[in-house]
């Protein structure tokens, strides 16, 4: 994303790259972010001041790698290993442990350990509210995001630029904050501090990787499908799919999202979703809950069922108002398991053209929309994989492409979001649909 808006933010900028030209001005910096401190400065430029210079070396310092440490939280309720030191005593806050670890910086960082799963991209925005309140913040600025997975646990990233006043003057300050789910528990670190960027992600990878919860497992996913989502090429968010099998061959599928987009160049829209599904053995729905969240706000939850004659209804609330309303299906409602066997047997049938109609619920503007989607064959790739094409029957301004692997499973996506290319790309992939 541009940093442009940050000239306005803080007052003036420099001859140099728009953030550090920014750091610089404002006086002495704290915190950093590795995708800030990496970035190019303009062919031919060279750093107009000994504080820009001192500002682009302190961005570019690590630490080096320090022994590795066995981590055991509180009643063994977690145990890891980490290339760090521990900073000082765990302690037990608002339901979760907390632990600081110096990794080789000038300050620690700061990780929480949660006994339950937390929304990727809410999570950041909390954080944040620590800057927000304090009484001496000039300003807050989005410099930074990201997401991926380690080992097949998502994770998000999102990196702050703040300026607050001092005794000495306005001091200008960055922190990184990072959040994982793994076997249905969450851990979420940050630091702050100028340089270290790659210091910090070895130790939080490290910590992630190596991470094993006590006490009752979760339960096992027979399919689990981890897909990482980008906006012009820079990655903005991660979804997880997650199916169960269930007895007399019925299935339980969970898909959650977190999505973090800049907006107004200072702010972050996180988007948190759910989507909960019952379905037969055969592929069919038998029922779905959606919940959604911007900011950490509500903005949908309803769930779609049949009623006592056997009808579809959708019952909860869209945005501000209550729904209960009727839906009526052109035919059989198609859970995601059965859109994914239909897709293996659409390959399979190596028909260039072929094509399938499938009945899914849209609840994008009708809550009750439970529509046709039509999906497409138009090609294969020299690497055995085949492209697709989706659109909303009668709809084409809906149209979204589809790389499928030589069994049909999808492995990227292209489709439209608000006037932009959003790019879901598969990064992982365990065990097999039921």
């Amino acid at each position: 994303m541009s940093l442009r808006p940050l000239e306005a933010l803080l007052g003036r900028a420099c001859p140099l790259l728009v953030l550090v030209a920014a750091l610089a001005c404002a006086g002495t910096p704290t915190p950093e972010t590795p995708a800030v401190a990496e970035a190019p400065l303009p062919a031919g430029t060279e750093p107009s001041s000994a504080q820009e210079q001192e500002l682009l070396q302190a961005m570019a310092r690590e630490a080096a790698p320090l022994p590795t440490l066995e981590l055991l939280g509180p009643d063994e309720g977690f145990r890891t290993s980490v290339p760090a030191r521990v900073a000082g005593p765990m302690r037990y806050r608002d339901g979760h442990t907390m632990i600081d670890l110096d990794l080789g910086a000038t300050l620690p960082m700061s990780c929480a350990f949660f006994p339950s799963r937390v929304d990727l991209g809410a999570i950041h925005q909390r954080a944040a509210q620590a800057v927000d309140d304090n009484p001496d913040l000039q300003a807050r600025q989005l410099a930074g995001i990201d997401a991926g997975a380690i080992d097949g646990s998502p994770w998000t990233g999102v990196t702050w630029l703040y300026r607050v006043t001092t005794d000495e003057g306005p001091s200008v300050g960055m922190v990184k904050q990072r959040a994982a789910t793994k076997e249905g528990r969450s851990v979420f670190c940050q630091h702050d501090e100028v340089g270290y960027g790659a210091s910090f992600a070895r130790v939080f990878e490290t910590l992630v990787r190596e991470l094993r919860w006590g006490g009752e497992p979760s339960p096992t996913p027979a399919f689990r499908e981890l897909s990482v989502a980008a906006l012009e090429g820079r990655p903005v968010g991660v979804q997880e799919i997650e199916v169960f099998a269930e007895p007399a061959g019925a299935t339980r599928t969970e898909i959650r999202g977190a999505f973090m987009l800049p907006v107004a160049g200072d702010l972050l829209a996180v988007h948190d979703s759910l989507r909960r599904q019952q379905g037969t053995g055969t592929g069919e729905l038998v029922s779905e809950l959606r919940i959604q969240t911007r900011n950490g706000e509500a903005q949908l939850e309803l769930l779609l069922d049949r009623d006592a004659s056997g009808s579809w209804q959708v019952r909860g609330r869209f945005g501000d108002r209550a729904v209960e309303a009727a839906a009526a299906a052109p035919g059989a409602v198609t859970s995601l398991p059965g859109r994914r066997h239909a897709l293996a047997a659409l390959v399979a049938a190596d028909e260039e053209g072929g094509s399938m109609t499938q009945v899914e619920w849209i609840p994008s503007a009708d809550p009750a929309a439970l529509l046709s989607v039509e999906t497409r064959l138009v090609g294969d790739v020299d690497d055995g994989s085949f492209l697709a094409m989706s659109r909303i029957a009668g709809q084409e301004s809906s149209s979204s492409q589809m790389l499928l692997d030589p069994k049909g499973q999808p492995i990227g996506a292209r489709f439209p979001v608000g006037g932009v290319q959003v790019e879901l790309l598969t990064v992982y992939q365990q065990g097999a649909l039921p």
